[in-house]
């Protein structure tokens, strides 16, 4: 429930808004926040809030202390409802808010596989999703996105806080029978506040009337709704390419590494039906998660093809502009990424990944930091039970320095799913434990997180001699032929994504001991790469920006590689990086003159 602190309010997964922008804070003061309002106005003691926001680990009542100003400082003018009880404890006075939900708006969510064979989750996952495309259409009607109302398949809420959490006033939920050639698809659409089941029916099909009866339903459920809704008529691929497309999906969404198989159905789906404008869709983002994944051959001509042909066929689907704008920052045109990313944000019902890829694939690397967090915080705010949004959020935050906050997200991922032990959780809670001078930690996450490839190229035991120097427990010099050793045996490779990954790991290290010769021999290799195959994830760049690394920016050669990579044409029509201007043509902190 989202709880008012006067003009504030504090959603369900604990975000500080101000109207609808999200207030900066850090991970412990938000989270005392959320605890002191929690209690709705009742007495929370030292003990409780040592209990709940440090984990029972004694501190000193300065700490505490420390905490509640940062409280404090958020609420701004309602900082007088945080009441200080002398010698107990604290109060804070909250109140259930009122929250404006267009009435309609509904959530569909993914339908109940019960057809007892696990192989045909596809099925039900595609009535939902092609429910929630059709319905999308109608420019009066909110409906979340299927990133939004997905991430609930595996999670214990009921109904009324889902539809709090995307704020809709409706819930549609449902279910997939078969037997034999035949499928009984069931469907309840509910108003939230209440429970009432507005309308609900059940269908016997053959399972070739699939199509059909997904409008059908969208159809049921808008004169359910009793609106005008304007759902326009959408062209019925072939049955048989429908149902090689959404195997496809399911396949390369279990394991990037089948998406060689994946395209292998959409060509056949494709053959089928030439005017599928979802196959297409697909297929180029399949194409870019094989060459991302070693497992299919880079092809820029081909995706940015598919793209064109799948906004041509559909251009009221927002993804293919979102795909656009990643080929394009692969490409590094970031002007067209730019341009792309907001033309897709500018869509009725908004997709989380047109904020998300925004911050990660333009203004992240682009040192555009604050711009990043806040794309993420709206990402999060579209979608707050995906994991993946959270863990993102977390990245933002480690990016800017602010390690609590970036653990506080990793903490509410992993509650939603996400292992810590899993990049970039991982390598997240490395960067907080360095920062805090918990250097053997650090080596610890970065081993956890780290790929199988990395692993046996010796990153595991360079990374444990490079911390181990830098706490003080072994030799400088042993560390640098460790990660001399690992850059090597990660180079020697023709294999992309090892690239990739190994640069995104590696360059914490290097910089932190100062090795800023290898540091910088690793990004000339990448740029390298960049220039011969003209395309290529740019996932390794943001974390030139985070603050210690101010040194390896401050070395010329940094802005040799920005100019390489064309950071300097973006930044002369956008503006310079946080934290910097320019100089004539120099890039300098502007701390100096």
């Amino acid at each position: 429930m989202n709880l008012a602190i006067g003009t504030l309010t504090l959603d369900p997964f604990r975000q500080l808004l101000n109207g609808q922008a999200p207030v900066a804070m850090g991970g412990r003061a938000l989270e005392v926040l959320s605890i002191l309002a929690e209690a709705r106005g009742g007495l929370v003691t030292k003990d409780d809030l040592i209990r709940a926001a440090w984990n029972g680990t004694i501190v000193e009542d300065n700490a505490i202390q420390a905490q509640i100003s940062l409280v404090r400082k958020a609420l701004g003018s309602e900082a007088g409802r945080l009441v200080a009880v002398h010698g107990r404890g604290y109060k804070l006075d909250v109140e259930p808010a009122e929250a404006s939900v267009p009435v309609a708006s509904v959530a569909v969510l993914p339908f109940a596989n019960l057809t007892g064979d696990a192989d045909k989750e596809y099925l039900s996952d595609s009535m939902a999703e092609e429910l929630i495309i059709t319905l999308s259409r109608a420019s009066e009607l909110k409906v979340p996105s299927r990133t939004s109302s997905f991430a609930y398949r595996h999670l214990d809420k009921d109904l009324r806080e889902i539809a709090e959490d995307l704020q809709v006033a409706h819930v549609l939920e449902g279910s997939v029978r078969s037997a034999g050639e035949r499928l009984r698809i069931s469907a309840q659409l509910i108003e939230a506040k209440t429970g009432f089941h507005v309308w609900s029916k059940s269908y016997d099909r053959q399972f070739g009337d699939l199509l059909e009866l997904q409008d059908e339903l969208a159809a049921a459920i808008a004169s359910a709704l009793r609106a005008e809704f304007g759902i326009v008529e959408l062209r019925k691929p072939d049955f048989e390419a429908y149902q090689l497309m959404s195997r496809a999906f399911s396949l390369a969404m279990t394991n990037p590494g089948n998406a060689a198989s994946a395209i292998t159905l959409l060509d056949q789906a494709i053959d089928r039906d030439p005017n599928f404008a979802r196959a297409y869709s697909l297929r180029s983002g399949f194409r870019e998660m094989g060459t991302d994944h070693g497992v299919v051959p880079s092809n820029v001509e081909l995706v940015e093809r598919d793209l064109r042909k799948a906004i041509a066929l559909d251009p009221d689907d927002p993804f293919p502009h979102i795909a656009m704008a990643s080929n394009h920052a692969r490409r590094r045109e970031w002007h067209a990424a730019d341009r792309e990313y907001r033309f897709a944000q500018n869509y009725s019902n908004p997709e989380p990944a047109a904020h998300s890829g925004y911050a990660a694939y333009v203004l992240d690397v682009m040192g555009h930091l604050a711009r990043g967090r806040e794309h993420m915080l709206r990402c999060v705010k579209i979608a707050p039970a995906s994991a993946l949004a959270r863990v993102n959020l977390a990245m933002s935050h480690s990016f800017a320095g602010d390690h609590e906050a970036a653990a506080h997200q990793i903490e509410i991922a992993a509650e939603l799913g996400f292992p810590r032990e899993q990049a970039p959780a991982s390598p997240i809670l490395a960067q907080g434990a360095a920062e805090k001078g918990d250097y053997l930690t650090a080596a610890e996450w970065f081993g956890k997180g780290m790929p199988p490839p990395l692993l046996a190229a010796g990153g595991r035991e360079a990374f444990r001699l490079a911390y181990a120097s830098l706490a003080g427990q072994g030799s400088r010099t042993e560390a640098a032929l460790a990660l001399e050793r690992f850059v090597a045996a990660i180079f020697e490779t023709d294999n992309l994504t090892n690239h990739v990954f190994g640069a995104a790991f590696m360059l914490d290290p290097l910089v932190r001991l100062g090795l800023f010769d290898l540091a910088y021999t690793v990004t000339g290799k990448m740029a390298d790469t960049w220039d011969a195959i003209g395309h290529m994830s740019n996932v390794w760049v943001p974390v030139m920006w985070v603050p210690h690394f101010a040194s390896f920016r401050a070395d010329p050669r940094f802005s040799e590689l920005a100019r390489r990579v064309g950071m300097f044409e973006f930044w002369a029509e956008n503006g310079p990086p946080d934290g910097y201007h320019f100089d004539g043509e120099r890039l300098v902190p502007k701390n100096e003159p």
